[in-house]
């Protein structure tokens, strides 16, 4: 066995991880959530708060 007969294989996991990461950020962005990056423990806590506060972790609206 030849490392090319290997590309198939690895190229159907790349493929797979490529659509499930496409395919949530998707999902979220037609669902209007923001993006979120690097979280620190002010930024979750806040999160935890305010889902406490309105039931929503993510997006707060003005009633």
């Amino acid at each position: 066995m030849t490392w090319q007969e290997s590309i198939p294989g690895l190229l159907i996991v790349v493929g797979m991880f490529t659509a499930t990461h496409v395919g949530l950020k998707a999902a979220n962005w037609l669902e209007g959530k923001p993006t979120r990056f690097h979280m620190d423990k002010f930024d979750k806590e806040m999160a935890e708060r305010d889902e406490r506060i309105t039931g929503r972790q993510w997006r707060q609206q003005a009633q």
